[in-house]
């Protein structure tokens, strides 16, 4: 028991060290703390005085823009209202043309009525009735009658001529001559005839197509000229509506250039905002690497403190066994030797034989397993008092020795004093484990450092 000490073992001043350097360290983030919260503020203010710039800037784009838009509106209202009234104006032309054709299509129909009807239904009527069986054999009768006329003639002229050359008329030659004469004369009679008679059927069929064509002409000149007025009107229209319609266009596509380029404008503006803001985020994320740094310190310096503390109050723990060890060990003996009422008995070495060591732990592993309980005598046994201890048959079974009715003495006493060497060395083991009564040696001091110093070297620039 030569390791234990009555005195509680000191704190590592390594601790209270590590505590300290966490104080400056904390104290060195606060001032960085204040000097980047400073920078922001001015870089902020900046920011927002090119934020409000750019807002402005937009702002006036938004409103050349809605004016532009409001201009080009105007104009295209104009050009709708012009539009609108050449329409009414065609309209109304429309409309007058559209009367006045009604009147001379009246004007027509009525002469039509009143003189070419008439003139038509009685052509109808003879060109109907001019190629009627009567008509045809009336000319063939005629046509013939002029061949017979003409063969007379003909046959006088050559009588003469013959008998200016002696030729006698009676004679048969003469006669056949004649008959000659007779046989051409009806032939020429016969295709007289059928060629009138073809000719007035041909007439009266050009007749007809004449009749049939003769009233088509007047109405048809008068829809051709009222279409060719709608036309004109139409066309007209169109016209406007084409001119209307393209300066319409033309101002939707300068409102649409003006409004890109607006927002072009809108968009640079922008960009160079982002862009801004970009770098002040990257600014923000720089101290933030710091801050990170400064927290890493801080917890290093916290993680040595309490593994520092964590050591010493395992050395405490340490200490205060041993003491408590002692103290039960010091108490349990003085109650069984009190309990022995002043037994002596021989401890020469003289006078024992048979000696052994006990294995190491096996008294404690004993004393360990028998309860150890208050308890009382029963009347007219021992002194009938109360006393504290084990039980002679626990006893005998945890160590092998008595009868399971008595513990002897000499017995109690040493298993007690195995098992206080067998815990001694086991708080002696653990003593060395937490390094109990070890003196360590102390940091060297540093120098103190201003805070302009400790911020250059925090953010790692050369002084």
């Amino acid at each position: 028991m030569g390791k234990s000490t009555s005195s509680a073992p000191k704190p590592d001043p390594q601790i209270g060290q590590a505590a300290v350097m966490q104080a400056q360290t904390g104290q060195q983030w606060l001032d960085f703390a204040k000097d980047a919260f400073s920078v922001s503020q001015d870089r902020q203010a900046d920011l927002d005085a090119l934020t409000k710039e750019v807002t402005e800037k937009q702002l006036g784009l938004a409103e050349n823009q809605q004016q532009y838009t409001q201009d080009m509106t105007n104009k295209q209202l104009d050009l709708a209202q012009q539009q609108q009234d050449l329409q009414k104006q065609v309209t109304d032309q429309q409309l007058e043309q559209a009367q006045w054709q009604e009147g001379v299509a009246k004007q027509d129909r009525a002469r039509y009525e009143q003189e070419f009807q008439p003139v038509e239904d009685q052509f109808v009527q003879e060109a109907s009735n001019y190629d009627t069986p009567e008509k045809q054999a009336e000319a063939a009768a005629e046509a013939k009658a002029d061949v017979q006329t003409n063969a007379a003639a003909q046959k006088q002229a050559s009588e003469r001529a013959a008998a200016s050359m002696g030729v006698n008329p009676a004679s048969g030659r003469f006669a056949g001559i004649d008959r000659a004469a007779d046989l051409g004369t009806a032939l020429a009679s016969a295709g007289a005839e059928n060629n009138a008679r073809q000719q007035v059927r041909d007439k009266g069929l050009a007749l007809k197509a004449d009749v049939a064509n003769l009233g088509r002409g007047l109405p048809a000149q008068s829809a051709q000229a009222a279409a060719a007025g709608l036309a004109a009107s139409n066309s007209a229209v169109a016209g406007s509506n084409a001119a209307a319609g393209l300066g319409i266009n033309t101002g939707n596509s300068a409102i649409a250039n003006m409004g890109n380029a607006a927002n072009l404008g809108i968009t640079a503006n922008g960009l160079g905002l982002s862009g801004a803001q970009a770098a002040n985020q990257q600014y923000i994320a720089s101290t933030g690497i710091v801050n990170a740094g400064y927290g890493g310190a801080m917890s290093g310096y916290a993680g040595e403190a309490n593994t520092l503390n964590q050591q010493y109050q395992n050395e405490l723990a340490g200490w205060q066994a041993q003491q408590q060890v002692n103290s039960q060990n010091a108490a349990g003996i003085g109650s069984f030797l009190g309990g022995a009422l002043g037994l002596i008995f021989g401890s020469s070495k003289k006078v024992k034989t048979d000696k052994k060591k006990l294995p190491d732990g096996a008294a404690l592993q004993a004393v360990g397993k028998m309860p150890v309980e208050e308890w009382t005598y029963k009347p007219g046994v021992e002194d009938g008092g109360s006393h504290v201890g084990p039980y002679a048959e626990d006893f005998a079974a945890a160590t092998g020795k008595g009868d399971g009715k008595h513990i002897a003495v000499q017995d109690a006493i040493g298993i007690t004093m195995a098992a206080v060497q067998d815990l001694d060395r086991k708080v002696d083991r653990l003593a060395d484990i937490v390094q109990l009564d070890k003196k360590r040696p102390k940091p060297a001091a540093r120098k103190p450092e201003s805070t302009k110093a400790r911020k250059v070297e925090t953010l790692g620039i050369a002084a």
